[in-house]
């Protein structure tokens, strides 16, 4: 089964993030399970950085193959 995502449901996704926190990094910081106190006292940026680079890993080891394989697009 494939899944095929529109740009119109892009907009209705972007749509929702933006009401529930128009911030991107709150609204990051809400999905990994920060709590209001915790993102009003701020996040360190190392804190970010750990996430960014543990999220991009775990795509490329989820996603890389399949990506080699179409490679070049």
């Amino acid at each position: 089964m494939d899944f095929v995502m529109s740009p119109a449901d892009l907009e209705k996704v972007a749509g929702a993030a933006l009401r529930i926190d128009p911030n991107p990094l709150k609204l990051v910081g809400r999905a990994v399970g920060l709590g209001t106190d915790e993102m009003e006292a701020g996040v360190p940026t190392w804190a970010w950085i750990v996430l960014a680079v543990g999220a991009g890993a775990f795509v490329g080891i989820k996603y890389g193959p399949e990506l080699k394989k179409r490679w070049p697009w």
